[in-house]
């Protein structure tokens, strides 16, 4: 392997140390002009300044093999490639103390590799050419076949515009067919009138003629108005309106000396091939039958207005007598519920005073077999005395009936007085009195009780003696 090998050997330093016969025929360098030379000789001058350049022999000294394939300078200044591979050799303390180089000379296989590339280079632009080539000759064909397309949509285009043309010429004729028979149709039964754009008439048909009784030729060149004049008319703005190309319509009237007849007037603009209005075409259909109609419906409707005017009014008479009764017949029953409480009131009342007259007779006798018991009337006068009393006075009952009070009771007669307007006032009154009966006073308490009678007013005054 060396024989055929380059053989370099350097100190750490990098300077030639030795040098094999493949060196000195390779780069034309002797031995002597080789030794104790540096490494940089054989580098390019790019090669030298480069911090990688010191670095590789860095690693060189630190141990470190190395290896690549290099450039390198002979000395007539050819380039050659190498590939190298540097040994760093160590000695028994296992440190290095020299490099070793072992290289081949690859200048033949770049050479090829490089004339390799450049025919791949030369195929590759070849190959993009002829790709130019089929991409214009694709693009030409797909140009001639899209033609040939438009051809043929053209001549299809072309053969329906034929068809459709055929068919648009047969619908004109039934068209015009159809128009003619709708003219006459128009003329036979409506008013139609052609006027130019100065108002006049170029033209009429037979039942306006007939109806206004005038020749046709009467008629042409007569200024509109003249013929269907109608007062009070907007007709110049109609017609305005009309000449910018507008339909308009109106109602109108014309008479002749036997009758007149409501017209539905509908005035159509009529276009030039310019697009221009160049004449009025009037068409008028008789209305009147539908005016008589409308006269009648309008009775017919004012007529159910006031029947139906009359009918909410007796209707609301109705529901007024309706609401009448109704109130009447709820007063009713309110006065029935009254009359039926009052009756169960009544009844409780009648069956209260009745228990009330029941307790108050037990009362009474029991005060009369008790007590001393008389009834005043408001003029002071007894009106009944109990038998306990007129014993007491030892007096007849009939002695004291109508005896002023004040001359069976005399005594403190102007306190009584007092006492006796505060009874008629209502309040119960209260007094001790005394008498002397068979020459001995006898002390006793009066009580003077106000009775009232169903008009709230005193009608007596109940005197009960106690304490004697």
């Amino acid at each position: 392997m060396f024989e055929s090998s380059i053989l370099i050997e350097y100190n750490l330093e990098g300077y030639i140390t030795k040098i094999n016969e493949i060196f000195t025929s390779l780069f034309m360098y002797s031995e002597k002009e080789t030794i104790e030379k540096h490494h940089n000789i054989l580098l390019t001058e790019e090669d030298k300044n480069l911090k990688k350049y010191e670095n590789f022999w860095i690693d060189l000294k630190n141990g470190y093999i190395k290896k690549g394939e290099f450039v390198r300078r002979t000395k007539n200044g050819k380039s050659i490639f190498l590939n190298s591979t540097f040994y760093p050799m160590l000695n028994q303390e296992k440190e290095p103390y020299k490099i070793i180089e072992l290289s081949f000379d690859i200048s033949q296989i770049k050479e090829q590799e490089e004339a390799l590339k450049m025919q791949t280079e030369e195929l590759a632009a070849s190959e993009e050419e002829l790709r130019q080539n089929m991409e214009e000759l694709q693009a030409t064909q797909e140009d001639m076949l899209r033609k040939h397309k438009e051809i043929e949509r053209n001549n299809m285009k072309l053969e329906a515009s034929s068809q459709i043309l055929k068919k648009t010429m047969t619908k004109q004729k039934v068209a015009q067919t159809e128009y003619k028979s709708l003219v006459n149709g128009i003329n036979e039964i409506g008013y139609i009138a052609t006027l130019n754009l100065e108002r006049k008439f170029i033209d009429i048909n037979k039942k306006i003629i007939n109806f206004l009784n005038l020749e046709k030729s009467q008629i042409i060149g007569e200024n509109y108005e003249n013929i269907f004049y109608k007062k009070e008319d907007n007709f110049l703005e109609i017609f305005k309106n009309v000449t910018n190309g507008k339909i308009q319509k109106r109602e109108n009237v014309i008479k002749n000396s036997e009758r007149k007849i409501f017209l539905q007037e509908n005035f159509i603009p009529v276009f030039s091939s310019k697009n221009k209005v160049e004449k009025v075409f009037i068409m008028a259909m008789d209305i009147s039958k539908i005016k008589e109609q409308e006269q009648t419906l309008k009775m017919q409707t004012e007529e159910l207005a006031a029947s139906e005017e009359e009918l909410r009014q007796n209707m609301e008479e109705l529901q007024a007598t309706q609401e009448d009764m109704l109130r009447k017949h709820k007063e009713i029953e309110m006065r029935d519920n009254k009359l039926k409480v009052s009756s169960q009131i009544l009844k409780k009342s009648i069956l209260k005073q009745r228990e009330t007259q029941t307790e108050y007779k037990t009362l009474m006798k029991g005060i009369n077999e008790i007590g001393f018991i008389a009834y005043l009337n408001i003029e002071k006068k007894f009106s009944d005395v109990n038998k306990n009393l007129a014993n007491f006075l030892n007096i007849e009952k009939t002695q004291i009936i109508d005896k002023n009070y004040e001359k069976i009771f005399f005594n403190k007669k102007e306190e009584f007085s007092k006492i006796f307007e505060n009874i008629l006032n209502g309040e119960i009154q209260t007094r001790k009195n005394h008498l002397e009966i068979k020459n001995k006073k006898i002390n006793f308490k009066e009580n003077f009780i106000p009775i009232f009678s169903k008009r709230n007013k005193i009608s007596k005054i109940f005197l009960i003696i106690t304490e004697i």
